[in-house]
């Protein structure tokens, strides 16, 4: 279908846009040859915009995924190592009151703390 000119050189495709018969105009074209061609076309850039779009998804929830992953580990890991931070340091702190009270084992607790730390 062609579109027509009117008398005051406006072009009437407004009017077609709105109403029925420009649907009906491309589903005539569409039909035809280099519809189908444009079809192939629309074809092909559908699959590429979905695979650009399944792989920016993907993407995305790897790395969403990757960062909670490592959260949760950093949370896991912050606590056990705070706990056993605090009982080394209780460890540690018998061992140097240890030094005090018993002079004569000093040696040993020294190479006790030495080897542990």
């Amino acid at each position: 279908a062609v579109v027509s000119t009117q008398s005051t050189g406006v072009s009437n495709f407004s009017t077609l846009l709105y109403t029925n018969k420009f649907e009906v105009a491309m589903a005539e074209f569409l039909e035809g040859q280099e519809g189908e061609t444009m079809e192939r076309d629309l074809e092909v850039q559908m699959d590429r915009m979905q695979s650009s779009i399944h792989k920016q998804g993907y993407s995305a929830g790897f790395e969403a995924g990757r960062e909670k992953g490592i959260q949760i580990g950093f949370d896991s890991s912050f606590k056990e190592g705070a706990k056993l931070g605090v009982e080394w340091g209780g460890v540690e702190g018998r061992i140097k009151a240890a030094l005090i009270t018993h002079p004569s084992k000093r040696p040993q607790l020294e190479l006790l703390l030495k080897e542990a730390s």
